[in-house]
């Protein structure tokens, strides 16, 4: 049996969160035992689901306490569990803990990033930049292996691809649901919220974090609010979710907005959306809108790079300049004026989308990572 420990900064329920989570709960029992370490104060949210799941969740506050320190208390965890092989689920920051894994006598040890967040230096101090500099050595040094749940993010971070043997991409993965009475779910969303018969829902689903740009939605909305049969649904909560109401309200919308709050079911509340406005100013690989592709629902995105692989060939037009809300609102409306497009893109999106079931990707990576402990094993011999 392969253990394994998976390293997170927090275990809340943004989109890795709840990748881990879903490996957690889908991996094969007889093969791995996978269990969760968070570099915080806090378990986290999600902690408790994992332990249902049978995973152990172990707490080990980073830097804070600095590296040494960090290292011995790593140290027992590791010895104690006796685990084969470490991810760091952390960018560029994944330097000490792949090191401390290295001194703990780890022989796998994997970089698995899933945000573009660490190579942005943008607004940061000389120290901050140099930091970074210094843990992306570390990682590039000590990792033995990279997992890049895009292309563009592992290349854009680390000048990885697929064709490096250390490397996999592999994409975090959606949930398909039984579309089969989506009919009837989205009937069932829309009279719990009040949503009219005939309305047009825009919505949008994700963590209310800078990231995801829910301001340029509330500007894009404004332009979109002047076609009276237009309702905007959010799901999820995070620490921007009040500016973001109180963002609404000062525009005079607070009547077309819904906050539905952090959803388990989201594939039932893509149902009761007809197109999504996804603004992110930078995603690792959007699990969000890889679900709504599998359940048929048109997108409309910020010019990202990264879209190239997210969206189906069909829908690549579907994408608007961040410094634009009144082009993503008339993409919005374009999307949305030909029944005969509108019912083109939602069926390669559901093409494109199944390409991503996460039962898919949960096999990759567990071939991945018995490719990784195997090598080990053999440069041992």
């Amino acid at each position: 049996m392969i253990k394994v420990l998976h390293c997170l900064s927090n275990f809340d329920k943004g989109g890795m969160g709840m990748y881990v989570l879903e490996l957690i709960r889908r991996y094969n029992k007889q093969e791995f035992k996978m269990d969760i370490c968070v570099l915080n104060q806090n378990a986290g949210l999600l902690a408790d689901m994992a332990k249902n799941a049978g995973s152990e969740v172990h707490i080990c506050p980073g830097g804070s306490r600095g590296l040494r320190s960090f290292a011995k208390s790593f140290k027992k965890i590791i010895k104690d569990g006796e685990y084969d092989v470490v991810i760091s689920h952390r960018g560029y920051s994944s330097g000490f803990v792949l090191l401390a894994a290295a001194w703990a006598g780890v022989k796998v040890r994997i970089c698995h990033p899933h945000s573009l967040l660490s190579a942005n230096m943008a607004g940061r101090s000389l120290l901050a930049v140099a930091g970074s500099k210094i843990q992306k050595k570390l990682t590039m040094k000590y990792a033995t292996g990279f997992i890049g749940i895009s292309q563009y993010l592992i290349g854009t971070l680390f000048g990885l691809s697929q064709d490096n043997k250390k490397c996999s991409i592999i994409p975090c993965g959606a949930i398909l649901q039984n579309n089969s009475d989506s009919d009837a779910v989205r009937k069932s969303i829309r009279a719990e919220f009040g949503i009219k018969e005939g309305t047009t829902v825009v919505g949008h689903v994700g963590l209310f974090a800078e990231r995801k740009n829910h301001a340029f939605f509330v500007r894009a909305a404004e332009v979109l609010a002047q076609n009276k049969d237009y309702t905007f649904l959010l799901v999820g909560e995070g620490p921007l979710e009040q500016s973001i109401k109180e963002m609404v309200a000062e525009k005079g919308l607070k009547d077309r907005f819904i906050f539905a709050g952090w959803q388990e079911n989201v594939s039932g509340f893509m149902a009761a959306m007809d197109v999504m406005l996804f603004p992110s100013k930078w995603e690792g690989f959007p699990i969000s809108v890889i679900e709504a592709n599998a359940n048929g629902l048109p997108v409309a995105v910020s010019d990202l790079p990264l879209f190239d692989e997210a969206l189906s060939p069909e829908a690549q037009w579907c994408r608007f300049p961040l410094d634009n809300p009144a082009r993503a609102a008339e993409i919005v409306n374009m999307i949305l004026a030909s029944k005969a497009e509108y019912e083109k893109l939602a069926k390669a999106a559901r093409i494109h989308g199944i390409k991503f079931d996460i039962s898919n990707s949960v096999k990759k990576f567990e071939l991945f990572l018995k490719e990784q402990v195997n090598n080990t094993k053999k440069c041992a011999v």
